[in-house]
């Protein structure tokens, strides 16, 4: 739906075939291929965003069908965790859910976000968990971009201002999968305590909110 300029367009052309690839490039995308499956996706490229540091808002629905946002919980600490039911970190959910019944009363909820293509993938997980607190699912992968999301368990930390306390981290409730990723359970455990009652991010500087780690032609190239 837009007009490329004749001589632009004239140098993506080899022996009258268009360079796909380099035609995205003229739209601020990025095109990749997969030859065995005949797929090819594209993806915008990442535009630089403002340092303000404010987590970007969102609205999903849980497996019931209800709408949450994550603006309504200003005021609140909040743990924005990204899992997924194709992930082991998808038995750290019932976990999540006794953090956010410690912590809770204390001002922290957690929000909890499937990663998957439906809500029939992630409801048995849910399910098991029995959360009270939200456990959203984001089918069409908004949250994922929003927040540069390359892998999961990815932990977002959001102060009761909307701001973001601690930027995109790999956190893990259970030392199921200790021996493989080297995370301990207990030292996120002590991390999460220390900042609901401490306001202690564990971050060196001197105090502004971080903002997000910002998404890269890397990262957008390995999402696409």
């Amino acid at each position: 739906d837009a007009c490329i300029p004749a001589a632009a367009a004239a140098g993506i052309e080899h022996a009258g075939r268009i360079d796909v690839g380099a035609f995205a490039r003229l739209h601020g995308r990025l095109a990749v291929a997969d030859h065995d499956n005949g797929l090819l996706a594209v993806v915008p490229l990442p535009k630089a965003r403002p340092h303000t540091g404010a987590a970007p808002d969102f609205e999903l629905r849980d497996a019931d069908g209800t709408a949450h946002r994550l603006s309504d919980h200003r005021g609140r600490k909040v743990a924005l965790v990204m899992w997924a039911s194709w992930c082991g970190c998808r038995y750290d959910l019932p976990a999540w859910q006794e953090r956010h019944s410690e912590l809770s009363p204390h001002g922290l909820t957690v929000i909890s976000v499937a990663m998957d293509r439906s809500a029939d993938d992630a409801r048995p997980w849910i399910a098991e968990a029995a959360p009270e607190h939200p456990c959203l699912i984001d089918t069409e992968g908004e949250v994922a971009a929003l927040y540069d999301v390359v892998n999961v368990p990815t932990v977002v930390w959001i102060d009761e201002a909307g701001a973001v306390a601690r930027p995109q981290d790999t956190q893990v409730a259970t030392d199921l999968f200790q021996e493989m990723n080297g995370l301990s359970a207990e030292a996120s455990l002590r991390a999460l305590r220390r900042w609901v009652h401490q306001g202690d991010t564990g971050l060196s500087g001197d105090g502004g909110a971080p903002g997000l780690r910002a998404p890269t032609a890397a990262g957008q190239r390995a999402r696409a």
